[in-house]
């Protein structure tokens, strides 16, 4: 999805509290409602045992409870979530080759 006419904001969130901070600084700081968000978040490739299952899950409920505070602080503000798979030493690549793409 390209979006044009508007300010874009990437931001890389993960369970880490830090993460929730920044987003909290941006949406006071940072951002306003005709902005358009995108919530990166990196997990390693979808395996099928039940622990990095419930892992994954925890992600993607925080990713999701995060795009809600968003839209409650700025509303009409556009939050797209980005999930990235791979292994750990591919997450800075593929963060920026996400970010150069939007």
């Amino acid at each position: 999805m390209i979006v044009e006419a508007a300010n874009r904001v990437m931001l890389v969130v993960d369970k880490v509290f830090a993460s929730t901070v920044a987003l909290e600084w941006s949406l006071k700081h940072a951002m306003q409602s005709q902005y358009y968000l995108f919530l990166f978040y990196f997990s390693k490739p979808y395996r099928k045992d039940k622990k990095n299952r419930k892992r994954e899950v925890k992600t993607d409920e925080l990713v999701h409870i995060l795009k809600k505070r968003c839209l409650s602080k700025r509303p009409g503000m556009d939050v797209d979530i980005r999930r990235l798979e791979g292994k750990e030493k591919e997450k800075r690549e593929k963060i920026v080759k996400e970010a150069k793409e939007h």
